[in-house]
């Protein structure tokens, strides 16, 4: 099964594991939204929605099981009513509210949404997860 991960955030990862020191974590962690996967050649979409670009999301306690542990978003993740017509495939956080590293990305529940301009943007308390375990 394919990684939530990014490239960057696994291989912080695969050094540690070797030695070598992590980063300190970031303050905020910002999401955005792409048309295509993040992690191949899909595109951010987020200023389309918002010029003002990606949203900061707040992050519930880690919640650990006998297999997995998880985060979800503790507060709606508000990106207003889109600013022009787009397609959105997957979500992603970042540490940077414009530019910095991606920390992961996953496809948008459901699938891919077209997005109308004017229309409400947003996720749900929960709705954000970060998976990480078997």
């Amino acid at each position: 099964m394919a990684s939530d991960l990014s490239k960057y955030m696994g291989n912080l990862i695969c050094g540690w594991i070797t030695g070598q020191d992590m980063p300190a974590a970031p303050t905020t962690v910002y999401v955005a939204i792409f048309n295509g996967d993040p992690k191949a050649s899909g595109t951010e979409v987020t200023t389309d929605i918002r010029s003002a670009g990606r949203v900061a999301v707040d992050w519930d306690s880690l919640a650990i099981d006998a297999n997995d542990c998880s985060i979800t978003n503790d507060a709606v993740v508000d990106f207003g009513n889109s600013e022009s017509d787009t397609t959105g495939t997957h979500a992603a956080r970042f540490d940077d509210d414009a530019a910095g590293n991606m920390i992961c990305s996953h496809g948008l529940t459901g699938g891919t949404k077209t997005i109308a301009s004017g229309s409400a943007v947003s996720f749900p308390v929960g709705n954000l997860v970060f998976n990480a375990g078997s």
